[in-house]
């Protein structure tokens, strides 16, 4: 099967999507299939290439819809590119608003996968002809948009088998004082992952046990106003601001408990690495968290904008060695069902669907 997948960059910033992309197309050339990733590129490329992908280049980000004459350009070159496959599989609004007429011309099926649903934007996935939800909740967002529940297929994250580290060098993590809990916080610094709920629920934590330390690891346009409230809390010496942190794999040996606070999150690739690592989480329960999560039983689930209720999961984690091994063990037992390949296997049959759908012979390679 020859598949273009399109999204705009490729830079190993943290982003989930682009994380899901580069783990995707690696298992799919690795099926023996004939991948080919079209975007603006980045840190990936190089392990892309080395798996077998094919890397082709256009500058995708947002001043592109602001020149005419680039946009013509770029839907030229996309409709160009299209013709030689057998599908294309897009991941972000920008490479679905330009695949979509060369998809239609061509009778090429067009494949969106829906990460952020909760995006206005996002409705526009809806026009593609089928549709791949990361979690039961965002199918059932999805389907509030009027797109029919046989167009929506509902493919999970995998990121157990990732490649993704082997093209990242080794960084050095700061290393735990003797006797500190360390509480660690994996996201982007934007108020929708919830670090403002986090740091209010910070001074709760340290009255009952002062030796925690919270480290937050993600950069983000909220920064700034997340370091303020640092310092109108006074809690200054019980927290952390790492920034972007490429090797999640390493940071995960070196904590007590994994806390995310999110207030919207259709997935969290975080949550998969962290239980397959064996670190104990507290998190949200909102939209695609319990979920990964198996309904609470591999981590613990506290109410959404809630520092009270935050701050008493983190202490009960922190408090209870036990449960704390109760929900490792649970949580490297159900990180199993996240691996790479099956989300690679499961998204391959969604495009046999829609190839039957569209009654399309493979292309042979030639």
């Amino acid at each position: 099967m020859r598949i273009l997948h399109i999204l705009n960059d490729l830079r190993n910033l943290g982003n989930g999507i682009v994380n899901h992309v580069v783990d995707l197309s690696i298992e799919e050339q690795a099926l023996g299939h004939q991948v080919t990733i079209l975007s603006s590129g980045g840190e990936y490329e190089a392990l892309l290439a080395q798996q077998g992908a094919t890397l082709s280049p256009l500058v995708m980000n947002r001043s592109l819809w602001l020149n005419p004459g680039r946009v013509r350009r770029a839907l030229q070159q996309v409709s160009r590119q299209i013709r030689d496959f057998d599908l294309v599989h897009c991941h972000m609004v920008s490479g679905l608003l330009l695949a979509y007429p060369a998809c239609r011309w061509h009778g090429i099926p067009l494949i969106a996968t829906v990460h952020n649903s909760w995006q206005t934007h996002a409705r526009l996935m809806g026009l593609a002809h089928q549709i791949i939800a990361v979690s039961q909740a965002v199918a059932r967002e999805v389907q509030t948009w009027g797109v029919a529940s046989d167009r929506v297929a509902v493919v999970k994250n995998g990121t157990v088998g990732t490649l993704r580290y082997r093209s990242t060098p080794a960084a050095g993590t700061p290393a735990r004082p003797p006797g500190v809990r360390r509480v660690l916080t994996i996201a982007g610094l934007f108020e929708r992952k919830g670090i403002h709920i986090l740091l209010e629920a910070v001074p709760r934590v340290i009255a009952r046990i002062p030796q925690a330390q919270f480290c937050l690891a993600g950069d983000g346009p909220d920064r700034l106003r997340f370091e303020a409230m640092v310092r109108d809390l006074g809690i200054g010496r019980w927290v952390s601001f790492w920034g972007f942190q490429p090797r999640v794999d390493q940071l995960l040996l070196t904590v007590d408990l994994l806390v995310h606070p999110a207030l919207q999150e259709p997935f969290g690739l975080v949550l998969t690495e962290t239980m397959a690592a064996g670190v104990p989480i507290v998190a949200t329960a909102v939209d695609g968290i319990p979920e990964v999560l198996a309904g609470g039983k591999a981590g613990l689930l506290v109410p959404p904008r809630d520092p009270k209720a935050l701050a008493e999961g983190i202490l009960t984690l922190l408090g209870n060695p036990a449960l704390c091994t109760e929900f490792s063990q649970r949580g490297r037992a159900e990180a199993l069902h996240y691996a790479t390949g099956r989300m690679a296997a499961e998204t391959l049959t969604v495009y046999e669907r829609a190839l039957a759908r569209a009654k399309r012979p493979l292309k042979v390679a030639g």
